[in-house]
């Protein structure tokens, strides 16, 4: 198939699976289409690579269909939270500028609240989600700082670093820099 197939395929399907992950679906569905989103997401990243950068149209459904729908999955039952931050780190770790709406969707907050080396849904999705935060320009640092993120990564990190988990260890080590980063900037 053809990037254009790709994008034509994924603006039909996304709307579709976005509903499936709607409440009124039951979970087995929600579980299913919440793992096509990022099956599907994943499959398109070598694709994307190659032509550049995805449609707008791609993106769009995304943000529209998706991303709400993690949401309220993350507030769900279990597999669902854990199926939402995979279809997350699907989205934005192959489409980082999209980690742009997430403060819109106001699912940040939520986000921060599990990082918790204490935390199962505390894993490389969820790091790769706040690296993509930490890396966004369109993400204000300081108020990511002020949900706690910054006070929240340092034990997650230890905690990765301590295992020697690279899956883990290094989306979080990228998004401590980022957050130094930031730091030092407004420092100057």
């Amino acid at each position: 198939a053809t990037a254009l197939d790709m994008n034509e395929l994924a603006n039909r399907l996304i709307p579709a699976l976005g509903a499936g992950m709607g409440n009124d679906s039951g979970i087995e569905i929600q579980a299913l289409s919440a793992r096509v989103v990022s099956d599907f997401m994943r499959a398109l990243a070598p694709i994307m690579t190659q032509t550049g950068e995805p449609s707008d149209s791609l993106c769009n459904a995304a943000a529209r269909y998706i991303i709400p729908r993690c949401r309220s999955l993350l507030a769900d039952r279990d597999p669902l939270p854990s199926l939402a931050l995979r279809a997350l780190a699907a989205i934005v770790g192959d489409l980082p500028h999209l980690s742009a709406a997430l403060p819109r969707m106001g699912i940040i907050p939520r986000l921060v609240a599990l990082l918790s080396p204490s935390n199962p849904l505390c894993n490389s999705n969820l790091l790769v989600i706040v690296r993509s935060l930490t890396e966004c320009p369109d993400v204000d640092p300081a108020y990511l700082v002020g949900l706690g993120l910054a006070s929240a990564l340092p034990p997650v990190l230890n905690q990765c670093l301590a295992e020697g988990e690279e899956a883990d260890a290094e989306p979080a080590v990228d998004a401590a820099a980022a957050l130094l980063y930031h730091a030092a900037k407004t420092v100057q």
